[in-house]
């Protein structure tokens, strides 16, 4: 044992047992054995701690039984190592420090969970309630103080308690460097002790050991005469080993054998149906069993009744591990063999050997499935051998039923024996399990002469993969998209490479994908690789039933695809994309009877809200919708959610199925906008037609161009049911044949992205202005020679009814016609007509004075005038007048007896170049003359004398001074004696002829325009007549 000795202190020796521990200090030495190579010989290293270094001590020694030359039994070291270490002191014995506390930390401790005890108390006492008896506390023998100072008396006793362990602890301190002495020599002790007990449990051991070692004594007496003379005359002779035999000898014993063998075989034996092939030679008959086994039979007499004897067996399959048929396991078959000939011949020893071979068979199989297992398809398959069966499940990741193969033993049971048919021969067989359903006929077979389990698993998992894809192939190929040879799809078959199969699928023009399945974990795989496509990956992958259900994630891939593609055509043609639209399976389905795998929704911002075009994808094809929505309202699948609800979906027929599956075109999307725009205008036409119980009926198109494939719509209104409509009161002239309208849509208006109709109404035979309205108007309105029909063009915002535009063309139209008439009938000339305007001429003095009316749905109609115009002085009264009674012949009426006026007016402003003078029109029949200057004044009021209209003037009022009263008197009295061509003066003021209201109108300016700058009064009436209210308006008839 190693010596271990600590520098200071008197020498010790310990055992080599460490009893350092882990507050040990860093003076502790450090011992430890080298193992030399030799077991009998060790090297001691002593190492101790002497002024900051170690030094080593190394005692070489050689031991024999225990003891050696130079380290006698006592195990003490050699006298030198003695002597180098005899001034050394022995080492200390270890300080035990562990779970040591300062005393005054306890005492620390102790006062502060007093102080916390003493304010809890306080704290209960206080929350105690305090009984009152007459308004006052209660007395010191009350409940309440008796509970508080048994509170407080327990406070105390535990404080007492734990203060008298602390006197203790206290006490005890006082002696604690003994105590710790004495803790120190009681560990050092146990330590001692139990290097005595290793001591002896350590030699018991090594006695045990050595037990075998020992050699028992030679016997030289038994050995004396063998190894002497060659031979042990105690050995008896039992003659086994026989005379040699010369070559010739042995040839004609296997000749004798070979001829005994084929007699007995042809004549007595009835040979078994594996034991037909054989073959005689050297003595032995070899039956021969195809990839199973040969195995050599003999016979030891010519006697027909003796038994074969076996000779050797040999496997004709691999893989097969040469040393199976040798050592104990040959002796035993050899043996269990012969006994079989012995008992049941040969058709025993035909099934035993039968039976043999298919168990190690199967062995083998097992075997190589194990190594699978933990080999290149671990993780994937499970191996279970359950009696003479070998179950291997696969595909352990895949969701859904289990999948596994069962190979065993096959019998077939028939009545018949062996040696007369094979019928019940038998056999490894291999029965397959795909989803847990046993696939019958499935002809999967095992090479006998070559086993491999692997190559088996391949055939079984290419077989499921091209069941997987064929059934996937038959789904896809009831869409119209492959039925109709508008998409690729090709199954490319393999019956022993699970790789080799595959699935060629074309989803889009540019986008063709093939599909395989990997064989060892069963996940799918797609190429090309990208983000769609390892998605699709992951999803097919993780489906139960994959030969079902994978078809529709194909065609939900293809769908994306395809909708990707859209999107780019649809972004270049302006179209909006909806993302935001997400309707349930539910809503889907009530929609679109199709079946769908994805929907995209689109719109035109120009078309009116609620409306969207929808393209729906699927195996079946890829159909386009028009879809309208309420919007604001709660959608039914998410009432959480304010949203549109989705009404009614209508599909756009489109004839050329493989134009809309074939790569999209800016064209095809073209005419498939102008279809649904159509389809909508339609909709909205109806839809109004029905709510106003308007009668209307749409007939298919006569047309074959595509844009005009929209049904034309025929609508019959009554006159009554337009005025209603428009909230028109005056009477529509109707200048048509019939009450029969066709509207007729006729495409997009791209620069708008309006809805473009045709609107066609066939006219009356003489209807007054509409050659003006057609040769003149604007190229909206256009005659259809042919029929005598008026066509005109309606643009409106897709998504609103063309009905009211209708109307109101209609309207536009009738009212230009009356307009139109209503000119002819005044002689006026039409200078420029169109459906919002009409201009003419109305008068040829001093100018051609021209009037234009206009008219809107948002505004009223209105009167203007061609610069320099007389009438724009009373514009406003006119165009009120015209608003209020929308009575275009009286207003010309009242511009020709107006035109007199305003065309004196207007020269008497051009001959007063020192004094204004003003036109003040009271209305549109009464004015009043008034001089700034002169403050002169008289009014003009249009009158209807003997059924002629004339002009008055009356109401005349002159200024009145001092120095000129005569002078403006006398002036007064020869104007009213005065008369001129066409007028003349009456009783009150003058009248005049519309010839004479020139005339009279200067006549009067020179009088009143003339008269001094002094106060007026009034001189045209005797005095105290009542003047007339200012108001009298004269009616027209």
């Amino acid at each position: 044992m190693p010596g271990v000795v600590k520098s200071g202190g008197d020498p010790q020796v310990w055992s080599g047992y460490n009893t350092t521990q882990p507050n040990q200090d860093s003076d502790s030495m450090d011992t430890s054995y080298k193992d030399s190579g030799n077991h009998d010989e060790k090297t001691i290293h002593t190492m101790s701690k002497s002024n900051g270094s170690y030094e080593e001590l190394s005692n070489q020694g050689s031991y024999v039984n225990g003891a050696s030359e130079s380290f006698p039994i006592s195990n003490t070291v050699r006298p030198a190592a003695i002597e180098n270490t005899s001034e050394q002191k022995p080492l200390e014995i270890q300080h035990i420090t562990f779970g040591y506390l300062p005393f005054s930390a306890l005492i620390t401790r102790l006062v502060q969970d007093t102080f916390n005890s003493l304010n809890d108390m306080v704290n209960d006492m206080a929350d105690l309630p305090m009984p009152l008896i007459n308004g006052v506390g209660g007395s010191n023998l009350s409940q309440t103080n008796i509970q508080k100072k048994l509170i407080m008396l327990s406070f105390c006793q535990e404080r007492r308690a734990q203060l008298i362990k602390v006197l203790v602890l206290s006490q005890w301190s006082r002696q604690a460097e003994s105590i710790s002495k004495v803790i120190d020599m009681r560990v050092w002790l146990d330590g001692q002790r139990r290097l005595y007990d290793d001591a002896c449990l350590w030699m018991g051991e090594l006695k045990r050991i050595l037990g075998p070692v020992k050699v028992p004594n030679t016997d030289l007496l038994s050995a004396l005469e063998p190894l002497s003379l060659g031979k042990a005359s105690w050995l008896p002779d039992l003659g086994y080993i026989p005379e040699e035999s010369s070559p010739q000898q042995l040839l004609d014993i296997f000749r004798t054998i070979n001829t005994q063998l084929a007699i007995r075989l042809n004549l007595y034996e009835r040979l078994p149906v594996l034991f037909r092939d054989y073959s005689i030679k050297d003595g032995r008959v070899t039956f021969r069993i195809p990839e199973e086994f040969e195995v050599d039979l003999s016979i030891a007499d010519e006697d027909r009744s003796s038994q074969f004897f076996f000779i050797d067996l040999r496997f004709l399959f691999s893989p097969i591990s040469s040393l199976l048929l040798e050592g104990w396991l040959r002796d035993e078959i050899e043996g269990r063999i012969n006994h079989i000939l012995c008992h049941e011949g040969l058709d025993g020893c035909s099934q035993f050997l039968h039976e043999f071979v298919l168990s190690h068979k199967l062995n083998v199989l097992k075997e190589q499935a194990y190594q699978l297992s933990i080999g290149s398809w671990s993780n994937s398959i499970r191996v279970e051998a359950i009696h003479r069966s070998l179950v291997i499940h696969y595909w352990l990741d895949q969701p859904g039923p289990r999948n596994w193969i069962e190979i065993g033993m096959q019998r077939q049971r028939t009545r018949r024996k062996s040696w007369l048919s094979g019928n019940d021969i038998s056999c490894i067989a291999i029965r397959w399990f795909r989803a847990g359903r046993e696939m019958r006929n499935a002809g999967i077979r095992i090479d006998p002469g070559s086993l491999s389990v692997e190559a088996v698993l391949r055939r079984v998992v290419a077989k499921h993969t091209n069941v997987i894809f064929r059934e996937i192939y038959t789904i896809l190929g009831f869409g119209a998209i492959y039925s109709k040879r508008a998409r690729r799809l090709k199954h490319i078959f393999n019956a022993s490479s699970p790789m080799d199969s595959s699935l060629l699928v074309q989803l889009t023009e540019s986008q063709t994908i093939t599909i395989t399945q990997e064989p060892v974990s069963g996940k799918f795989a797609i190429s090309p690789a990208s983000f769609l496509n390892t998605r699709a990956e992951r999803d097919l992958s993780n489906l139960t039933f994959p030969s079902s259900d994978a078809a529709s994630r194909i065609a939900k891939l293809r769908a994306s695809l395809s909708q990707d593609e859209l999107d780019v055509q649809a972004r270049y043609l302006g179209w909006e994309i909806i993302n935001s639209l997400r309707p349930s399976k539910e809503t889907i389905q009530r929609l679109f009877h199709h079946e769908t795998s994805r929907v995209a929704f689109y719109r035109r911002k120009s078309w009116q809200s609620g409306w969207f075009l929808v393209c729906t994808f699927g195996l079946m094809g890829d159909n386009w919708w028009i879809l309208r929505s309420t919007e604001g309202r709660i959608i039914p699948e998410n009432p959480s959610t304010m949203g549109p609800e989705l009404e009614t979906a209508f599909e756009i027929p489109v004839t050329d199925f493989k134009a809309l599956v074939f790569e999209p075109s800016i064209a095809m999307l073209s005419r498939i906008e102008g279809i649904a725009s159509g389809m909508i205008s339609q909709y909205m036409d109806t839809h109004l037609l029905a709510k106003q119980n308007i009668r209307h009926q749409l007939y298919a198109a006569a047309t074959t161009r595509p844009v005009l494939k929209a049904p034309i719509l025929h609508i019959m209104i009554p006159d009554f049911r337009i005025r209603a409509l428009l909230n028109s009161p005056v009477p529509l002239v109707t200048p048509w044949a019939n009450k029969i309208i066709r509207l007729i849509f006729i495409g997009i208006d791209r620069a708008t992205s309006s809805a473009v109709h045709i609107a066609v109404a066939k006219t009356k035979a003489n209807v007054p202005g509409m050659k003006s309205l057609v040769s003149t108007t604007d190229s909206s309105v256009t005659s259809l020679p042919t029929s005598g029909a008026l066509a005109f063009r309606l643009t409106n915002r897709v998504g609103l009814s063309t009905i009211p535009f209708l109307l109101q063309r209609l309207s536009k139209i009738e009212r230009l016609l009356r307009n139109l008439s209503i000119v002819q009938k005044h002689g006026c000339a039409c200078n420029d007509v169109s459906l919002d305007h009409l201009s003419f001429t109305y008068a040829d003095s001093p100018s051609r004075l021209k009037a234009r009316i206009s008219s809107s749905p948002e505004k009223p109609s209105h009167l203007s005038f061609n610069h320099g115009n007389p009438h724009l002085r009373i514009q406003d009264k006119l165009v009120s007048l015209m608003q209020a009674t929308q009575d275009l012949d009286r207003v010309i009426m009242l511009l020709h007896l107006t035109h007199p006026v305003m065309v004196a007016y207007s020269n008497l402003v051009a001959t007063h170049t020192n004094d204004k003078i003003t036109l003040l029109p009271r209305s549109a029949l009464w004015f009043q003359v008034r001089y700034e200057k002169s403050k002169g004044r008289f009014d003009l009021k249009l009158r209807k004398r003997r059924g002629t209209f004339m002009w008055f003037a009356h109401h005349l009022e002159f200024p009145r001074n001092q120095s000129h009263t005569e002078n403006a008197e006398n002036a007064l009295r020869e104007l009213a004696k005065s008369k001129g061509d066409g007028w003349h003066s009456m009783r009150g003021g003058f009248v005049a002829s519309l010839d004479g209201t020139q005339a009279m109108l200067k006549r009067l300016d020179e009088v009143v325009g003339n008269i001094g700058d002094v106060e007026s009064v009034p001189m045209s009436s005797p005095r105290g007549k009542k003047r007339k209210a200012d108001t009298e308006v004269v009616v027209i008839e």
